[in-house]
């Protein structure tokens, strides 16, 4: 059951993403030369580290939707060097990383996750620069789609076309390894693992924690949880680098290119990266103890409590409800496209070509027009840009929003307890300890930053809702009815501390 809740979950959270590397990968089909890739990706050196840490940087994708941009990318000449730091820095500094963790995650963070990434993109880069290998895969002949309308339907049909080849064995390849992965880890493992006082717990969360795939946001939320109950931080640096910019697709496919040899080489380099940060940060950070009551949910962050076949569907209806209507629209759009491809493959549907000559002596519309590719690129990256904040504004709730939310439920929450509706109050509570994870973000995008008053108010909050949790789950109801006027003192400062900042 865990298996099956794992890939359920792993679906969701990656949908998103992998629709951001199929796109990117489409663009880089259909309309990139090596000589643009060079223009884009010149300079040697730091120069040449720095500039690719950028553009890696603008990409919306995880370890598994970064893959057929690295495919695209190998094929049109780019070298390892650069690859390699493609693979690692886009799933830990991409843009949704970025807004999480200036929403959820103290700037002492944020700098440690900026400065550890930046250090291994330039030991990686240096350490595969002096591996000799010569890639055999020519870049394709680009179709001669010179109107607006044919190059956006040969990205169409490029988009199918990937997301239904290695892109779709990627994912399965993922969940098969996360799902077992998950299923044979012991309810408590990670608990114990990010203990303070358990110093080889690095050590041991890169093993637990190597093979698994969590989504950038996720892994952010797990960095913030770990800080929130006050466990190891360099135990939660471990997890979120390695949790989310290695996945079991990417170890395949760089061993597919580079081979055992040169594999290891790069795992030394990342281990030693990782953990010479992990260890220095347990200096520059003070994380004091937490007791085990406030850790048990911790486990459920990398992988989801062990299920009877009765519970999956709930908790597949709690994960898709969690969830936000973004990751939603994107996993719709991605089951779309799959369909799509499937057609264009069986029907071989091909790339369409301009006649120049008649384009010039036709073109009266827009779209008729032979515009650049250049010019293309730029109106696709504004526009998914537009679309990600008109469709973030529509589904997510602003910090006057939520706090309103919170209000309603905490009512309900309260008529619950008193009737003694053990399983409504665990959903309410549910319900609005995710608003309460949201109130942070959402401040975030509505462009009034959190202050750390603001977090840490927020925090109390949640670890309060995590306690009644724990007081509902074991059926104790007298102490949650006893302790639900601290959890209204808490709402009411999480308000206090939001007035006049709200949008």
């Amino acid at each position: 059951m865990t298996f099956l809740v794992t890939a359920a979950r792993t679906i969701l959270e990656a949908s998103p993403t992998i629709l951001g590397g199929v796109v990117v990968a489409a663009w880089l089909r259909t309309l990139a030369t090596p000589e643009r890739m060079k223009v884009i990706f010149r300079g040697e050196g730091y120069q040449g580290v720095l500039r690719t840490v950028l553009v890696a940087m603008t990409l919306p994708v995880c370890s598994i939707g970064v893959l057929p941009v690295l495919r695209e990318l190998r094929r049109l000449g780019l070298p390892n060097s650069k690859l390699i730091i493609i693979a690692l820095v886009a799933p830990l500094l991409n843009p949704i990383s970025v807004l999480y963790g200036l929403a959820v995650l103290s700037a002492a963070q944020v700098v440690l996750i900026a400065v550890s990434s930046g250090i291994l993109a330039i030991t990686l880069g240096d350490v595969s620069s002096r591996f000799a290998i010569s890639s055999r895969i020519a870049a394709a002949d680009l179709p001669a789609g010179l109107t607006g309308a044919t190059r956006l339907r040969n990205l169409l049909i490029a988009a199918g076309r990937i997301v239904t080849s290695w892109t779709a064995l990627d994912l399965m390849i993922v969940i098969v390894v996360s799902g077992l992965v998950a299923s044979l880890i012991p309810n408590g493992t990670f608990r114990d693992v990010c203990d303070p006082a358990n110093r080889g717990g690095p050590f041991i969360a890169s093993l637990l924690t190597l093979p698994q795939y969590v989504g950038p946001a996720r892994g952010i939320i797990q960095f913030s949880a770990i800080d929130r109950i006050n466990q190891s931080i360099p135990t939660g640096l471990v997890i979120y680098v390695f949790g989310v910019s290695v996945s079991a697709g990417m170890v395949l496919l760089l061993n597919r290119w580079y081979g055992l040899r040169r594999m290891m080489a790069l795992a030394v380099a990342i281990f030693l990266v990782v953990y010479a940060a992990a260890y220095t940060s347990s200096v520059l950070i003070h994380t004091p103890n937490g007791s085990v009551d406030e850790t048990d949910a911790l486990d459920g962050l990398t992988r989801p409590t062990k299920l009877t076949f009765a519970q999956l569907g709930g908790a597949i209806t709690e994960s898709i409800t969690f969830n936000d209507p973004l990751i939603l629209l994107g996993t719709v759009s991605l089951l779309l496209l799959t369909p799509a491809g499937v057609f264009i493959r069986m029907a071989k549907v091909g790339y369409r070509d301009d006649d120049p000559e008649a384009v010039i002596r036709a073109g009266a519309g827009r779209m008729s027009k032979a515009v650049p590719a250049s010019q293309l690129g730029a109106m696709a990256v504004c526009g998914m840009a537009v679309f990600f904040c008109f469709a973030t504004y529509i589904f997510l709730p602003s910090p006057s929003e939520c706090l309103k939310e919170m209000q309603a439920i905490e009512m309900d929450a309260n008529l619950a307890i008193r009737g003694r509706k053990a399983s409504l109050a665990i959903e309410l509570i549910n319900a609005w300890d995710s608003m309460a994870a949201k109130l942070p973000i959402s401040s975030a995008v509505y462009l009034s930053f959190p202050t750390r008053s603001q977090r840490q108010a927020t925090r109390d909050l949640r670890m309060a809702l995590h306690n009644m949790g724990v007081f509902l789950r074991d059926g104790d109801m007298v102490s949650a009815r006893k302790k639900f006027p601290d959890l209204s003192r808490l709402l009411t400062e999480t308000e206090d501390s939001f007035k006049g900042t709200l949008p």
